[in-house]
C-alpha cells in the first residue's frame, strides 16, 4: 500500500504520514509545504532502525519503476490517495499507465468526485473502496467499483458473484490489531477465494501458508 502526497512543487511522493516529524528527521510540517528537493534531504529510515539510516522519501514515479522492474509474481498496488492536487491526480493516472501497471493498481480513500476525475483521465484506471457486509449487495450491483475492500470475510458464493462481475475483492484488516495476526482468519479469507489481503503482516502470513504446503 502506497500513501501518496503532492509536494510543494507539485510532484507526487510516497510517505506514510502527512506531518514529516515521526517518520523522518524533518520538521513538524505537512509534506505539501516542502519541495521534492527538500524532502529528499530528510532521513526517512532511522526512526525504524539504524540499519536504514539515510533512506530517502521516494517519488511515486520511483516506486512504480521499482515495482515494474523488481516484481517476481502477481502484484497488487493499493494507492491510498492522501493530499494531492488536481495536477497530481492527472500525474498519478499517467504514471501508472506509463509503467504498465493499470491492471495491478487501484486507488482508494479518495472522495467520489476525485474517483470520477481519475476515471475520466483513463477509464482503465481502477477504483477501490471499503465495503461492509450491509453494503455489499448494493455496491456490487451499482458497478461503480473495480476493487471491493471487504471489511468482513466473504463466503465462497459472494466471491463467485464478485468474479462474475469481473471485479476484485480484497480483505482489509484495517491496521495492526489482534486480528491482523489471526492465522485462523487468514485461512478463512484464503478459503473464501479472496483475491488478496491488506495486512501489516504479509511475511508472517506468507510463511504460515507456506508451512501448510
Amino acid at each position: 500500500m502506497l500513501d501518496v502526497y503532492s509536494s510543494r512543487d507539485n510532484r507526487l511522493v510516497v510517505v506514510h504520514n502527512e506531518k514529516l516529524q515521526g517518520t523522518t528527521n524533518g520538521p513538524n510540517r505537512p509534506v505539501g509545504e516542502l519541495s521534492v528537493a527538500e524532502l529528499k534531504q530528510l532521513d526517512a529510515g532511522s526512526w525504524f532502525h539504524p540499519a536504514f539510516q539515510g533512506v530517502r522519501i521516494p517519488t511515486f514515479d520511483e516506486v512504480l519503476a521499482m515495482v515494474s522492474r523488481e516484481r517476481r509474481g502477481p502484484t497488487m498496488i493499493a494507492i491510498n490517495i492522501k493530499r494531492i492536487t488536481r495536477e497530481g491526480e492527472r500525474q498519478l493516472v499517467s504514471m501508472v499507465a506509463e509503467h504498465g501497471l493499470l491492471s495491478e493498481s487501484f486507488a482508494f480513500d479518495q472522495d467520489d468526485a476525485c474517483s470520477r476525475r481519475l476515471k475520466a483521465y483513463n477509464p482503465a484506471f481502477r477504483i477501490g473502496q471499503n465495503v461492509g457486509r450491509k453494503d455489499f449487495d448494493r455496491e456490487l450491483a451499482a458497478g461503480d467499483l473495480d476493487v471491493l475492500l471487504l471489511t468482513f470475510v466473504p463466503t465462497p458464493e459472494e466471491m463467485s458473484r464478485v468474479h462474475q462481475k469481473k471485479k476484485v475483492a480484497l480483505f482489509n484488516f484495517s491496521g495492526s490489531g489482534p486480528d491482523g495476526r489471526n492465522t485462523a482468519l487468514w485461512d478463512r479469507v484464503k478459503e473464501a477465494g479472496c483475491d488478496g489481503m491488506l495486512t501489516d503482516f504479509p511475511l508472517q502470513c506468507r510463511l504460515h501458508w507456506r508451512n501448510q504446503e
